[in-house]
């Protein structure tokens, strides 16, 4: 689904239930965004990139989502990384300000880009 850049009233994204096995970036420009699923069990967002796999990613470049819009909401959503005992892996990465998160059914480790 397409959402407008730079946004003044918010945009929300439903997502049904199922398991979605990509890497999602929201970029800056995408403000005012909220991924309301179906229910946090059932939408599960998920990957499995690790700090120093083949592709050579560091602990920031493994996540599954990463975040940079600010005013973003995400809802009955599970965010994670699969990548097992293998190195540094993040499921969530929040570069953007104002993230609020309800019902996830995973903890959430958030940064501020150095």
């Amino acid at each position: 689904m397409a959402v407008r850049d730079f946004m003044q009233v918010p945009a929300i994204i439903f997502i049904k239930n199922g398991t979605y096995r990509e890497k999602l970036l929201i970029p800056s420009q995408k403000t005012n965004l909220t991924l309301l699923g179906e229910s946090a069990e059932g939408v599960v967002i998920t990957y499995a990139d690790y700090s120093g796999d083949t592709a050579q990613h560091s602990t920031y470049t493994s996540s599954t989502v990463r975040v940079q819009g600010t005013d973003f909401t995400a809802e009955n959503i599970t965010f994670e990384n699969v990548a097992g005992r293998v190195g540094q892996a993040v499921a969530l990465h929040v570069e953007g300000d104002r993230a609020t998160f309800l019902s996830t059914a995973k903890p959430i480790l958030t940064s501020r880009p150095p």
